[in-house]
């Protein structure tokens, strides 16, 4: 068993009941095989049942949208991962396809890069599995657990839907943008786009503190969402020589607007999401009959 600080060490010890030796603690420091394995007994019966527990205290329609608030082991398996060129390489993918349908077949012309998609999907699972090696408290293990629970099945569905070209869900990209670090996702969009990172990333974290990030389907809207700003760009642009004001001054009406909508409940992916944008920016502006 492995230990990322001694405050970790010290943590087991008290678990295992040996309180006397937490003083003993430092660098050096490594508990015999003979409390490690105290450790695993105790947890054999101890984490299903806790498992089972969580997921039953919520309601099926909660564990189906609050899953990411109750699985915090998708934290830790952020901290832990190193993998850069598994990051950039389902960063590149996630940036540079359109997903705006909610969901994506292979290209049948693009194998070698997909391939590398294929390889970093089986990285991320050899990172999530070394994760087990690392002594957690209970609570935050139950939690990892819970984590690969989800982890291992949408991976699955998304490597077999690459390799079979079928298409992958809405709530598979959805699980496979939270596993990538979103500032390479970022960096992806702003060199296919051509935009400055910087800008990218404040609207990135400007609309990500709209709406419930805990919910599927949040996080495939927010790169949809930036990735379609040249379309947006355009809009404000056009309407704004039309109304005689600023571009700046009509991109803070549509963030205004948008930020109600989605305040009101209205769905980015209901198909009536951008008709009353548009609608509801024209009228302010004075460009609508209505």
């Amino acid at each position: 068993m492995k230990f990322h600080n001694q405050e970790d060490i010290k943590l087991f010890l008290v678990e295992a009941g040996r309180l006397d030796l937490v003083p003993k603690v430092n660098d050096q420091y490594r508990p015999s095989d003979d409390l490690v394995e105290i450790i695993i007994k105790r947890r054999k019966k101890r984490i299903p049942s806790l498992k089972n527990f969580k997921k039953s205290t919520a309601t099926a329609k909660q564990w189906r949208k609050k899953r990411f608030i109750m699985m915090r082991g998708i934290k830790d398996f952020h901290h832990s991962t190193k993998g850069k060129r598994m990051h950039r390489a389902i960063g590149r993918f996630l940036s540079t396809r359109d997903f705006r349908s909610g969901m994506f077949a292979r290209e049948s012309n693009n194998i070698g890069e997909i391939c590398e998609v294929l390889k970093a999907l089986t990285s991320i699972k050899t990172q999530a599995l070394i994760g087990f090696d690392y002594y957690r408290p209970i609570s935050e293990q139950v939690d990892y657990e819970l984590f690969i629970d989800e982890a291992f099945p949408a991976l699955n569905r998304v490597e077999k839907s690459l390799v079979t070209g079928k298409n992958i869900t809405d709530n598979d990209l959805d699980f496979l943008i939270r596993l990538v670090d979103e500032k390479v996702i970022i960096d992806e969009i702003s060199q296919d786009k051509k935009l400055d990172y910087n800008y990218l990333e404040n609207f990135w974290n400007y609309w990500g503190s709209f709406g419930d990030k805990d919910e599927y389907g949040f996080y495939l809207d927010l790169l949809n969402d930036t990735k379609s700003i040249n379309e947006t760009t355009a809009l404000i642009k056009s309407l704004a020589i039309k109304s005689g004001k600023s571009e700046i001054e009509v991109e803070k009406i549509w963030n205004k607007i948008k930020a109600s909508l989605i305040r009101q409940g209205v769905k980015k992916d209901d198909p009536s999401f951008f008709a009353r944008l548009v609608g509801g920016l024209k009228k302010t502006l004075g460009l609508s009959s209505n």
